[in-house]
Order: C-alpha cells, then structure tokens, then sequence
C-alpha cells in the first residue's frame, strides 16, 4: 500500500514538473496560451486587406490588431524566390510551381502550396517537393504542380507557406503572389 502511495506521489511530482517546465519554456518564447494550437483554422477574410504580394507591396493591416508586414529592403536576403508563376501571370491546370527555397522552410523535404480565387476561397491544396538535400540553410530548389478547376473569379493568389512542424506563430511565414485565371 505504501509502494503505491510513494509510486502516486513520484507521477504526481513529475508530471508537474514537467508542466511547470513547459510554462516556463513557453513563456521564454514569448507564446501566449491562445496561441498553443494543434491545428490551424483559417481567419475569416471580410473586410481585411490583402497580404503582402510577391511583388513586395505591403497591404495596410490594421496595426492595432496585428503587426504589420515586414517590407524587405533590396539588400535584404528573402528566404524564398518563385521562378515560375511570376506575379499576375496567366495560369492554367496544371499549374506548374518552380524555385528555390532556404532549407528552412521545408520539414520532410516537402511545404504546403495553396491556390485561392479571387474572393479567398480555396481551389486547390498541394506540395512543393525539394530537389536536393533540404537539411540546410542555403537555397535548395523546388517543384510543385497542382491541378485544379478553372474558379469563376477573374484572378486568385498562389500561397506557398513555410513548413512549421513547431506550430510556433512565430516561425510561421508564406509568400503569396497574385495570379490570373485563364
């Protein structure tokens, strides 16, 4: 009886201690409660502006609710350039998606591409695949192709995102380019 009483009482002190480790660990980061999601839920679009383009224009977020944007100056490096489609480009199924990517923004050599009409809605969901040794911080190309069906909008955004297998905000990043429909 007295085994089980002692076996309780170590669980108990370690699983809040582990708690306590991971508060604490996620405090350092910065992380708020609200953030800590194991899945990601679209926010509703209405009434926002765009995002940032591929073509660098920074879209007027409201500051108070959100930070704004960063703007890459010409000296900067970015960690993702898109040979192919380029900004307000024709496309057409299949759409074929090529460049070139820092290491970082893969995770198991794959991320995330999205195609979007022109009202936000999703038309297509697929991956970009490196093609070279992608466990680095210099560029490695890439591929993706994504079939879809002509939407009944006009024009639409290509979204590559940052593969975040940390779920961290923080770390999350995409870049999207605005495209036409044929």
């Amino acid at each position: 009886m007295k085994l089980k009483l002692i076996i309780i009482l170590i669980v108990t002190v370690l699983i809040l201690g582990f708690s306590f480790n991971s508060c604490v660990l996620l405090s350092e980061f910065g992380v708020k409660e609200e953030e800590i999601k194991t899945s990601v839920e679209p926010e509703e679009t209405a009434g926002e502006e765009e995002p940032e383009t591929a073509e660098g224009g920074e879209s007027g977020r409201d500051e108070e609710n959100e930070e704004a944007p960063e703007v890459l100056d010409e000296q900067e490096e970015k960690d993702i350039i898109v040979e192919s489609p380029g900004p307000n480009e024709v496309i057409s199924s299949p759409l074929i998606i090529t460049g070139e990517a820092r290491g970082t923004w893969f995770f198991e050599a794959n991320f995330t591409i999205k195609l979007l009409d022109g009202n936000g809605g999703e038309i297509a969901v697929h991956y970009a695949q490196a093609l070279d040794e992608w466990m680095t911080e210099d560029f490695v190309p890439f591929r993706g192709e994504i079939e879809f069906e002509m939407p009944e909008t006009d024009t639409g955004f290509l979204v590559l995102e940052k593969n975040n297998p940390s779920d961290i905000r923080e770390y999350d990043d995409e870049l999207i380019i605005p495209v036409r429909f044929k």
